[in-house]
């Protein structure tokens, strides 16, 4: 046995009980149990070694995450601040755990033997994964904790998991820096408390403000992206490989009144709908061409939310399931990967944040218990394929990414969104997406980078029906040989026409439908060519079929590829007439097939028919 190091771990036990006046809990030993991304980690060729486990897992995909646990010891403690129980803090300390974990790159090798989970005393909490000399090798952020069992257990959850440039330095991959690997998941006995500590009895469920009740209102504001993480691929070569996985971490705010629901899929059925509702995330990547034309080339599925920590300096509840007014949540890149909460767009309803649970991906047998999840590592994950980022193929092109939260009741779709500009870039073994040095987070549409409908030559409409929102936009060029380009980027934000049967919990949509035509107003002498169309899932569907008609130009959905919630098509023309303000259609999907008329630039004014024919 290592004598100085005991000493020193006993020492530290005493002084942390001695500060227990200063800090409301105290936790030791217990278990840590990472969960490594072999997809990034065999990119970069890197073998990982473990010695001492409780358990060593492979992981089900090939790509997918290998599990390894570790006991944990008493040689150290993590002081916790959470007056009225609502786990703030980490003030001091840590959790010490036995075992070695190796990482092998070639001929270069580091184990830590006996580490120690130490926490840097930063908001929100983040920790450092230190050798038993103090050195830091891995970052663990975005924590999700949560005291359980009445407060007799720590929970830390879902912390990703980032090389520290020492341990990059060590294997020879200085770009691995700050690069996200996989997850890590502890829990540890509460072995010390003070006296009174009891939740505020504003902060149970019996006094929760729904957004049902009246004067209170939904406000779930996305407030920060982290950089974009590479998850894994297929074949990647830096140019025409892929599908490559894409992850984002977010954080939202509660800026409504109303204390909104987070429950667990599965669960319940709680207040105030009578199920176990919760908000959705979904992420988008987009290209901005040389030549001024938007698009969207990948589309994630849905994840579904299932708790928040409720953080924040105007939160006084502990982490549950309800964001209550003025508390903060995060998602982290480790848990917005994981397959058990990770399902296909066409079950939600969005503009009622309805989730057709009964027959759904997780529950075909309509039993009301999950049977199945995305358990590959490619299932409902934004896939996108390197062609789409070959900067050979796609010179000067700029990239976006944005995502967004949809909640039940929410009054404000657009601040639930946010977006970022990226700089993907291959570095030899992987992608990385740093966020470009001169672009914050920006709250809104990602129509923003694009089109305001401010500029000249520019327009932006947005259409509400009783099913959702749909924003067009379009940007004319001047290509000056007296012929004008006009590039349409049709969003539909929250538009579906659904069928409903069953209700709450076991809700079925048994069908959806989103936009199946557009038509652009164009004189028969308007001479017209460079016809394109581009959608947002280039990997599943068909182009829509285009055709020059007598007085427009018409893009119908062949069948398979209708332009559904949450996605952005484009679609150009080039004709020989200047933009005017003209009336456009987009059709319906549905029985009916309806149409509506919106106003945007043309090269020519409108006439249309009665009908969308």
């Amino acid at each position: 046995m290592r004598i100085a190091p005991v000493l020193s771990a006993l020492l530290a036990a005493l002084t942390m009980q001695a500060a227990l006046a200063d800090v409301d809990l105290l936790a030791r030993g217990g278990e840590i149990e990472f969960r490594f991304n072999t997809g990034i980690l065999e990119a970069y060729g890197i073998e990982i070694h473990a010695e001492g486990t409780l358990a060593d897992q492979p992981p089900a995909d090939p790509q997918g995450h290998r599990h390894i646990r570790f006991p944990g010891t008493d040689l150290d403690s993590l002081a916790m601040e959470a007056p009225n129980l609502a786990l703030r803090s980490f003030p001091t300390g840590g959790l010490n755990y036995s075992g070695r974990l190796e990482f092998v790159h070639g001929e270069k090798r580091l184990a830590l033997n006996d580490f120690t989970l130490s926490t840097t005393a930063t908001t929100p909490p983040s920790f450092h994964l230190e050798d038993e000399h103090g050195q830091a090798w891995l970052t663990l952020d975005h924590v999700h904790f949560e005291l359980m069992d009445e407060a007799d257990w720590l929970s830390l959850r879902y912390m990703d998991i980032r090389v520290a440039p020492a341990l990059a330095v060590a294997l020879g991959i200085p770009q691995l820096a700050g690069r996200a690997i996989g997850g890590v998941f502890a829990s540890s006995p509460i072995v010390d408390r003070a006296d009174g500590l009891e939740p505020l009895d504003s902060c149970k469920i019996e006094h929760a403000n729904w957004p049902t009740d009246e004067g209170f209102d939904a406000d779930i504001a996305m407030t920060a992206m982290g950089t974009p993480e590479f998850g894994r691929c297929q074949d990647c070569d830096g140019a025409d490989g892929g599908p490559m996985v894409i992850i984002p971490s977010a954080t939202l705010t509660n800026e409504g009144s109303a204390d909104v629901p987070w429950w667990l899929q599965f669960t319940g059925p709680f207040p105030p709908y009578d199920n176990d509702q919760h908000p959705y995330l979904i992420w988008s990547l987009y290209r901005l061409s040389a030549d001024g034309q938007f698009e969207m080339i990948a589309v994630s599925g849905l994840k579904h939310t299932f708790y928040t920590i409720n953080i924040g300096l105007q939160c006084p509840c502990p982490g549950g399931n309800i964001l209550w007014s003025g508390c903060v949540d995060i998602y982290a890149v480790n848990s917005n990967d994981i397959g058990t909460y990770l399902a296909p767009r066409n079950e939600v309803v969005p503009d009622q944040g309805l989730w057709g649970r009964c027959q759904s991906f997780f529950d075909p047998e309509c039993d009301g218990s999950q049977s199945q999840d995305s358990g590959s590592g490619y299932e409902n994950r934004l896939l996108v394929m390197e062609s789409e980022l070959d900067p050979d193929a796609h010179p000067d092109a700029r990239y976006f990414l944005d995502a967004w939260y949809v909640t039940r009741d929410e009054t404000n779709i657009f601040n639930a969104m946010a977006w970022l500009e990226i700089s993907p870039a291959w570095d030899g073994s992987t992608w990385s997406f740093p966020i470009s040095p001169d672009t914050a987070m920006n709250q809104g549409s990602v129509l923003d980078a694009w089109v305001t409908g401010e500029q000249d030559g520019t327009s932006r409409s947005v259409v509400e029906t009783d099913n959702g929102i749909i924003v067009v936009a379009v940007q004319t060029t001047d290509l000056g040989d007296d012929s004008w380009r006009y590039d349409y980027a049709v969003f539909n934000y929250d538009f579906m026409i659904a069928t409903i049967e069953g209700s709450a919990p076991d809700l079925q949509v048994t069908s959806n439908r989103g936009l199946i035509g557009l038509q652009v107003p164009a004189f028969s002498s308007v001479e017209v060519d460079g016809l394109d169309f581009a959608r947002a899932d280039r990997l599943n569907g068909q182009d829509w079929t285009m055709a020059r008609e007598s007085d427009h130009v018409r893009w119908t959905d062949p069948g398979d590829t209708p332009l559904d919630w949450g996605m952005m098509y484009r679609f150009t023309l080039v004709a020989d007439h200047p933009p005017v303000q003209s009336e456009l259609k987009l059709k319906f999907g549905g029985e009916e097939n309806e149409f509506v008329g919106l106003s945007s630039l043309a090269p020519s004014p409108s006439i249309f028919a009665d009908r969308f024919e």
